[in-house]
């Protein structure tokens, strides 16, 4: 009772009140747990009594998945893509390859004067790999004991085979890795990278382009692509495998049409080829070859005469004509030019007209159905209308080529001639500007001046180094502006890292300026001297 009575609050004292900190902290306090409350008792009801959300039907949805494909993706005045996007798939990936052969093609010849191409690929790679060249490669590499136990357990399984006889016992392979195995990427991508790492040393730094066991190797210079051949025969006899000469091939391209050189006999002999495409020696472009599409008319013939029912002909016309031909012929780009467009509408009407004779697609299905079902007046877009809202959803391949036909250049060596033109410009007025003394608008700040060696820093107030990045910067600029574009497809861009053709203009754009740099020093420190 002491204790409660002299912790008792005494009535006649007065009140003292709280300071302002204090106040404002209890009164967030106090806001803060009612919203707390607040939010724990809506979620208490939701749960009790569940919100129901009726699924929009299926035609809204087709349709908001349509808005949705034609919005417009955020570009800059250029209607760049992201530079850093890659392709997604391995047949994104050898598109994106053709068009990246084609456009070095095209800048090397003119730079350049020619250009030598390789393509091979190994003949049955994960069957034929040898046990031992794995073993090797690994404990090369340093692999413990344990683990090239366990490379060795995984490879060498024993096999059997279905018509062998029950005494006959199993055998251990000694070549060989299972196909579609995580463990034989492993094993394929180890050893295939001693290749890469031998071709990148005999070429002083070339790039080989590979997808697993398919390879490709193209320079300006012949004697580079030479080497790289070379280290690749060496590759295949030291590590046991065998390259496939009938996939291989090899072609030297000269800007000037009489001149023709003499290919090195070490490169393999053939056609550089890649689906219904193979590359022209004369014309540097790849053409689509159609006795390879003859051949697969006639299967295609054959297929459709084997469906019975309308919508499994439709799927495989579907599948022939706007995926199978249409990924066989290339992905249009402006590296390509509008020729090559142009020859996959001849190709797809040729393959329409061996099929159908003088009559359409739609000809066909109309009288078939009205032979079958007596159904007359059919109007054509009730074939092209989605399987999904009542249509049977047949495919135009001619409409996507027809619409961007006009959008690629029809002359892609047209924009070799105008980056030349823009060039000899910028440095005619340059040079002008330099003459009489005046000087280009570049914000350069002292903080970036800093960073730059003391022979730029000495005369940065003259004007010259700004000239001159002036006139380097429109360079550079034009010449990426021309690989990007060639590169330039319908639908996206892929910028690549590897501007080996413009490597060499930036490295003589730093040694010109470096000349430049000392020269006007030197100049500048003379008219110092002169002026003391």
């Amino acid at each position: 009772m002491a204790l409660a009575s002299a912790q008792a609050p005494n009535p006649n004292q007065m009140a003292v009140p709280l300071p302002q900190h204090l106040r404002q902290a209890q009164m967030q306090a106090q806001s803060y747990a009612l919203r707390q409350a607040q939010a724990q008792a809506q979620a208490a009801m939701q749960q009790a009594q569940p919100m129901y959300h009726p699924q929009p039907p299926m035609r809204t949805q087709a349709i908001n998945r349509q808005q949705k494909q034609l919005q417009m993706k955020p570009s800059d005045d250029y209607n760049f893509e992201d530079p850093n996007k890659k392709p997604r798939s391995p047949m994104e990936t050898k598109q994106f390859l053709l068009h990246l052969l084609s456009t070095e093609m095209l800048i090397n010849t003119r730079l350049h004067g020619e250009f030598t191409c390789v393509h091979s690929e190994f003949d049955a790679w994960s069957p034929s790999l040898p046990h031992s060249t794995i073993h090797a490669v690994l404990s090369f590499l340093g692999l413990s004991e344990k683990w090239l136990r366990f490379f060795r357990t995984f490879v060498e399984s024993p096999l059997k085979f279905v018509n062998s006889g029950i005494s006959e016992e199993p055998r251990i392979r000694k070549r060989g890795v299972p196909g579609a195995h995580a463990l034989s990427n492993v094993c394929a991508e180890t050893v295939l990278f001693c290749m890469d790492y031998a071709v990148n040393q005999k070429t002083n730094g070339q790039q080989l382009y590979r997808m697993h066991d398919d390879f490709w190797i193209f320079s300006p210079s012949h004697e580079t692509v030479v080497a790289g051949w070379e280290a690749i025969t060496d590759f295949t006899k030291v590590m046991g495998v065998h390259l496939n000469y009938g996939k291989s091939g090899s072609v030297r391209i000269h800007r000037d049409k009489d001149e023709s050189g003499m290919i090195h006999p070490s490169l393999p002999k053939g056609d550089i080829r890649w689906g219904f495409l193979h590359l022209d020696p004369v014309s540097g472009h790849f053409i689509i070859d159609q006795g390879m599409v003859d051949i697969h008319i006639a299967e295609l013939k054959r297929q459709l005469l084997d469906k019975k029912s309308i919508f499994s002909w439709i799927q495989v016309f579907n599948t022939f004509a706007s995926r199978f031909f249409t990924f066989n012929f290339g992905k249009p780009a402006n590296c390509f030019g509008r020729q090559h467009v142009d020859s996959m509408l001849e190709s797809l009407e040729r393959i329409q007209r061996s099929i159908f004779s003088d009559k359409s697609v739609i000809d066909h299905l109309k009288m078939t159905i009205q032979d079958r079902f007596g159904i007359l007046d059919i109007p054509d877009g009730y074939f092209y209308f989605p399987a999904n809202l009542g249509g049977l959803e047949l495919h135009n391949p001619f409409i996507g080529l027809v619409q961007l036909r006009d959008s690629v250049y029809g002359h892609p060596e047209s924009a070799l001639d105008c980056f030349f033109k823009a060039e000899e410009e910028a440095y005619q007025k340059a040079k002008i500007a330099y003459e009489t003394g005046k000087v280009c608008n570049i914000m350069l700040s002292n903080k970036s001046l800093g960073a730059l060696p003391g022979y730029v820093t000495a005369f940065s107030d003259t004007g010259v180094l700004r000239q001159f990045l002036s006139c380097a910067t429109t360079s550079l600029y034009c010449a990426f502006r021309l690989f990007s574009i060639m590169l330039k497809s319908h639908q996206e861009i892929w910028i690549s890292c590897r501007m080996r053709s413009f490597r060499a203009i930036a490295k003589n754009f730093t040694l010109r300026m470096r000349e430049i740099c000392i020269q006007s020093s030197m100049n500048f420190s003379s008219n110092r001297e002169r002026k003391l």
